[in-house]
Order: structure tokens, then C-alpha cells, then sequence
């Protein structure tokens, strides 16, 4: 078995085109991210099950380690829901913010909800999956591909139970240093 199980975000249909624009340089100079992951179903922990699968994934594409987290953790709607707002600074100054929570209304019409958005100076690339879309737009235009529909939600769980185990590995760290910062309602270093 692998030391780092294989985030299936990265492979993605909607999310794995973002591999090769961030690596290609696309973005430019990196500026922001922005993730988000909700759900209708009252999972156990949304901080790993929703967040550990797009932490992992940022810290993939962009190449580096979070150095520095602060975190917040709300229990809402009568503790029913549980919500996770983090603001993640990297070894190169990008910062990500990441949305987690189990409170999207039954009436919505997927299990799960995932965005992401990166900025640079050059695009801003935008992927919806369950809009089914990934948008780039920068300099040379826009360009969207609306060709996937599927829903992640149980490999994103899969993924997340595998690496929950594995307090070494980047992501794991990253809960970890959230858990801290929400506890302290400090900015915390990511160890």
C-alpha cells in the first residue's frame, strides 16, 4: 500500500485539466484559492471528509506545504450542522480559504457541492463539477468544458478514511493544525 493514497481529485474529469493548467503555469503568479465542500448528508466529520480531499488536492497542484492555518468550527441549525471555514497560508505566500460543512438543505438536488477557484495574475480558473464545468479565463479569453457528470462523493470519502490514519502525511497535518487553531482561535503553524 502507498504512503499517500491517490486523491481522486486528480483524476478527476472537471479537476484533473487543473493539474496541467496550474503546473503549465496558466495562473501566473499564484495570488488565491478558494475551495469549498458541502453536503446534504450528515457526515461524521466534514473537516475530513469533505476537507482532507480538497487540502490534499491544493497542496498537489500547487507543489507546496501549508505552513500556516487559522480555522473556525461552527455547530449550526441546533448543532445539526457542522461548519469549517480555514484560511491556509503556503510556504509561498498564497493563501487558500477552504468552506467545509454538512448543511446544504434535502431539497438540494446533489448529495455533494464542490467549487474551487484559483487566481493569478495571468487567470482565474473556476471548476464546478456539479455544474459540470471548468472555466479558465485569462489573457488569451475564456474557455469552458462542460463535458463530465458524476458524482465523487464516495471515492472523496474513501480517500478521506484512508489518509485519517496517517497523522504524517501533509493534509493530515493540516487537520491537525485547524483542529488547534479552532481550539485556540489563534493562527496556528502547520508542524
Amino acid at each position: 500500500m502507498s504512503d499517500h493514497p491517490t486523491n481522486p481529485l486528480l483524476s478527476h474529469p472537471v479537476f484533473a485539466p487543473i493539474v496541467t493548467e496550474v503546473q503549465g503555469g496558466a495562473l501566473g503568479q499564484r495570488l488565491a484559492a478558494y475551495a469549498s465542500g458541502r453536503t446534504k448528508r450528515r457526515v461524521g466529520d466534514p473537516l475530513v471528509e469533505l476537507g482532507a480531499p480538497l487540502i490534499d488536492f491544493l497542496i498537489q497542484i500547487f507543489g507546496e506545504n501549508v505552513v500556516s492555518v487559522m480555522a473556525t468550527n461552527e455547530r449550526v441549525g441546533g448543532d445539526d450542522f457542522d461548519a469549517w471555514f480555514l484560511t491556509l497560508r503556503f510556504a509561498d505566500d498564497l493563501v487558500a480559504t477552504v468552506d467545509l460543512g454538512n448543511f446544504l438543505p434535502d431539497a438540494y438536488p446533489d448529495d455533494l457541492e464542490l467549487r474551487l477557484e484559483l487566481s493569478g495574475t495571468d487567470a482565474v480558473i473556476i471548476a464546478e463539477p456539479e455544474n459540470v464545468a471548468v472555466t479558465v479565463i485569462g489573457r488569451t479569453g475564456t474557455a469552458q468544458d462542460n463535458s463530465y457528470s458524476r458524482s465523487y462523493h464516495e471515492d472523496l470519502l474513501q480517500f478521506a478514511r484512508a489518509v485519517a490514519t496517517n497523522e504524517q502525511m501533509p493534509v493530515m497535518r493540516v487537520v491537525a493544525a485547524a483542529r488547534r487553531s479552532a481550539a485556540s482561535d489563534a493562527v496556528v503553524s502547520v508542524n
